[in-house]
């Protein structure tokens, strides 16, 4: 079992997030995740019973763009980001983690996890 990183994000309403992360061990060695799963979740807090604000997953949101050398994207479009949260609710942090499902089908392993604020910016988005 490894300790998951912390990794705290923002996202502006209006705006998409993207960002690529590179899997490493303790150690600092890069990891291999060819033929890995790889899932994330946001919801308004950990263990919350109520449906996922969104989830995240390979290779829709999630692209995993050098597996060799661990690397990979996510990124979540600013129509996903509107639909997604309620900007008008007073709650503007919430909590993700991301899974990486080993190719046995078994190991499974929490790899990141952190803050999620949410900014309702000044900037009125419009989508055409």
């Amino acid at each position: 079992m490894t300790v998951p990183d912390i990794y705290n994000i923002s996202i502006y309403r209006g705006a998409s997030w993207k960002a690529l992360f590179e899997v490493t061990d303790s150690l600092g060695a890069v990891v291999d995740i060819t033929g890995c799963k790889l899932r994330a979740q946001i919801r308004t807090k950990p263990g919350a019973v109520d449906p996922a604000i969104l989830d995240l997953n390979t290779p829709d949101e999630i692209t995993i763009t050098d597996a060799p050398n661990g690397k990979f994207k996510i990124f979540i479009s600013r129509v996903k980001i509107i639909d997604a949260f309620d900007f008008t609710s007073l709650e503007k942090e919430y909590e993700w983690d991301l899974f990486i499902e080993w190719p046995n089908g078994e190991d499974v392993d929490c790899w990141w996890q952190g803050n999620v604020l949410v900014d309702p910016n000044v900037t009125e988005p419009s989508i055409n």
